[in-house]
Formats: C-alpha cells, sequence, structure tokens
C-alpha cells in the first residue's frame, strides 16, 4: 500500500515514507535533540496515531516552511493526521500550503489521499489528476492515482492502468507492486492479489503492508493458518497495521468469516 513515496534528507536526519506503511528514520548528531527525536516519533508507524501527529506538529513547525523540506514535513504532519482519522485537519493543513505551491505533487497526492478517506472521491481523483498532469514522468503520481481508485473501490480497470504505468517507469519498486496487488484484491481476483503481495515481499521482505495484506488476501483464499501466520508478523512489526487497513476499506482480521 503505497500512496505517496517520497525521501527527505534534514540536517542528519533521513526519511522514506510511504501512504501506508514502511517509514524508516536514521538518526546523526547535528542539529536540535528534541527537533530529531519529535521528527523520528513523527515516522514511528509503532507509535499511537495521536502521539504521532503530536510529535509532527513539533518537527513541523520546527524548521523553515518554504522549500522541499518545508512542504515535506507538512505532508508528514497531514499525512499523520490522516492516519489517526482526522481527515478534515489534513485536508485544512494541505490547503493552505497548495494555496502557496499550487501544483505540488507531493502536497496534491496526500491532499488526495485524505479527500479519499473522507469520502470525497471527486475531489480526491482532481488533485490525483492535476498530479498526474503536472508530473506525467513520475511514477509517485500515477501510483497515487492508483491507490485513490483501489481504496475507493470505483475506476478499477484505470487503476490497474495507472499502476502498470508506474510499474514500468521503475519495475524494482516494491510499493508500486504493492499498489498494484491492493487494486486486484479490490477486484476480487484474489489469485493475481497474491502472487502480486509475494513479488512485492520478493522485492522486499520488509514491506509489512504486503505481509499484511497478504495474510488476507490467503484468509479469504482458505488458508487460514497461513494467513495469521502473516498478519501477526506484520503486526508485530507494525502496531497500527489493522487500523490503517480498515481506513483502506479492508475488514479487520477478527470481523473476517473464517473459511473451513
Amino acid at each position: 500500500m503505497k500512496p505517496i513515496v517520497f525521501a527527505l534528507v534534514i540536517g542528519a536526519v533521513i526519511f522514506t515514507a510511504g501512504p501506508a506503511a514502511a517509514t524508516h528514520a536514521y538518526f546523526g548528531s547535528a542539529g536540535d535533540v528534541r527537533t530529531h527525536l519529535a521528527a523520528g516519533k513523527c515516522a514511528d508507524e509503532n507509535l499511537a496515531p495521536v502521539e504521532r501527529v503530536k510529535n509532527c506538529e513539533i518537527y513541523a513547525n520546527s524548521g523553515p516552511s518554504g522549500g522541499y523540506d518545508g512542504d515535506m514535513r507538512v505532508v508528514l504532519l497531514a499525512r499523520a493526521n490522516r492516519l489517526a482519522g482526522n481527515y478534515v485537519e489534513a485536508e485544512n493543513i494541505l490547503t493552505a500550503k497548495l494555496s502557496l505551491y499550487p501544483k505540488n505533487r507531493a502536497l496534491l497526492s496526500e491532499r488526495a489521499n485524505a479527500y479519499v478517506g473522507d469520502g470525497k472521491f471527486d475531489l480526491a481523483m482532481a488533485d490525483a489528476n492535476l498530479a498526474v498532469a503536472t508530473n506525467p514522468d513520475e511514477y509517485f503520481a500515477f501510483n497515487n492515482r492508483c491507490w485513490i481508485r483501489a481504496v475507493a473501490g470505483k475506476e478499477l480497470d484505470a487503476a490497474l492502468n495507472d499502476c502498470n504505468k508506474a510499474i514500468a517507469m521503475h519495475d524494482t519498486n516494491a510499493n508500486l507492486v504493492d499498489s498494484l496487488a491492493f487494486v486486484y484484491y479490490k477486484c476480487g481476483d484474489l489469485k493475481t492479489a497474491l502472487e502480486k503481495y509475494n513479488d512485492a515481499l520478493g522485492l522486499d521482505s520488509h514491506q509489512w503492508s504486503s505481509l499484511y495484506m497478504r495474510g488476507v488476501v490467503r484468509r479469504a483464499m482458505g488458508d487460514i493458518a497461513g494467513g495469521n501466520e502473516d498478519i501477526a508478523n506484520a503486526r508485530r512489526r507494525s502496531n497500527y497495521i489493522v487500523e490503517e487497513f480498515t481506513g483502506y476499506g479492508v475488514k479487520a482480521p477478527q470481523q473476517m468469516a473464517a473459511t473451513p
């Protein structure tokens, strides 16, 4: 599940982030310790969503608001709010920033994710379409539009087309294969979804969103034991992954019917 992927370097803090799932922080000695600690907690997917929001607020307010770094701080804050279910707050944060940078792909893509979570599919697609139109050579934009359609469960043929375009641009990116697998899951093609989740994990065995969703798919196909094992392993590494995917329209494991 990867609605957006970006890399952020600020001082000695480096982030790579995706909508769904795998975010990592590496620390050095430079800069303000409190800011670095807040940055790490902002990116920590094992931290309670409310705590992540608090730390992302500290981080977002710790440096200059302009330029690439400032934009990414805003994206991280908005993403934390979105994952905490604060969709309107995320929308407002991004709308304010987009008033200054109306064609910024990262801002548009994250607002699209907030909109689709808030049930505003048309607004989400308007942002996703603008991100593609202004960044036609970036796989990020196509991947995010694919993801928006998949989360909404709408225009799934177009979603497959977008995901395949993104993969054609960067065929070794596990995030992109993960998104494609999610579209097949939403289409009800569990066999192909399972194949694609296996492919994504072959590219990155630490992609916990793929591991979790492979478990969901395996359970749906009748492999209850194997599915439960994948889900348990994913939850050990990403504490709130079930809640995140519930927001994407995936039933929590306890709500799934156990196929004999």
